[in-house]
């Protein structure tokens, strides 16, 4: 194993071990939405700011005898995500971001994130719903509570779905931010919101649904007539194909009648949701 730094510290990695079989302790134990408060403390006591040095984590994590399982593939999350250590209950991951802003967005999963390097403005927002628009959406009133500067060693909890809507914004040509999580709870999904009050529950048969219809519409011409998609499959292919610049015919006609569709029987309007959304990113500070 390679030497991140000099004396007698313990390696970045062996004390991210330490903190996981402490948290697996812990959750052993204790409830899961207890865990935010005790994942930002261990995290607190390990420091692992102080020892952090990226080469040297790649060049380690590189090597023939590094095997910990990774959580998320290369380029899913993040432009550099690093499963570092992992126990029963928990894991910690490395995510290294360029600057550029994360969805807005609620976890499946608690615990506690930190930043190693760089700089992070985070994002906090309550929302309160004021309808519903199938099984996965909804609309409502998204309002920003809290915003803060997280710069290295500063720790924030990730507490349990809608007690914890936050976006990131990476504020910095490279910003590493190290995340002391549980798994995934089953059944729990994580969700997306546009800034104009549209949720969206990223529940994986929608997402797959959604992307079978895209790839689809390039084989063959499909109308909506021909598929008849409920209000959550249209919803989500409109909100995922915004922007795109596809002039297949079939493509923007799938578009248009789906937006028809929602503007009739849900007064709903995707594409100015979608707009507003956009106006939000531009104006992030």
């Amino acid at each position: 194993m390679i030497s991140l730094f000099a004396g007698d510290k313990m390696l970045f990695f062996e004390k991210a071990k330490e903190v996981v079989r402490q948290a697996d302790q812990f959750l052993t134990h204790q409830d899961l939405f207890s865990f935010p408060d005790k994942a930002k403390s261990l995290l607190e006591s390990a420091k692992l700011h102080e020892s952090f040095d990226l080469k040297s984590v790649i060049s380690t994590s590189l090597r023939h005898e590094f095997s910990t399982p990774q959580k998320y593939p290369h380029f899913e999350f993040s432009d550099f995500p690093l499963t570092i250590a992992r126990g029963e209950h928990c894991f910690i991951d490395l995510y290294c971001w360029r600057r550029r802003p994360t969805s807005i967005h609620h976890h499946h999963f608690v615990g506690a994130f930190q930043c190693l390097s760089g700089e992070n403005l985070d994002w906090t927002y309550e929302y309160q719903e004021t309808k519903k628009l199938g099984e996965f959406h909804s609309i409502g009133n998204l309002n920003l509570i809290k915003k803060q500067s997280v710069l290295p060693g500063a720790i924030v909890p990730i507490k349990w779905q809608e007690d914890f809507i936050h976006q990131n914004l990476h504020d910095a040509d490279l910003t590493v931010n190290l995340c002391l999580r549980t798994h995934d709870r089953t059944g729990a999904y994580l969700s997306d919101y546009l800034s104009s009050g549209l949720k969206t529950i990223k529940h994986p048969m929608l997402i797959e649904r959604g992307e079978r219809l895209y790839h689809a519409l390039f084989l063959s011409p499909i109308s909506c007539s021909d598929l008849n998609l409920n209000h959550d499959e249209a919803i989500f292919f409109l909100t995922q194909t915004y922007g795109h610049n596809s002039q297949g015919s079939a493509f923007l006609k799938l578009r248009k009648e789906l937006s028809e569709k929602l503007l009739s029987e849900l007064h709903l309007n995707v594409d100015q949701l979608c707009r507003e959304h956009e106006n939000h990113l531009q104006n992030l500070d």
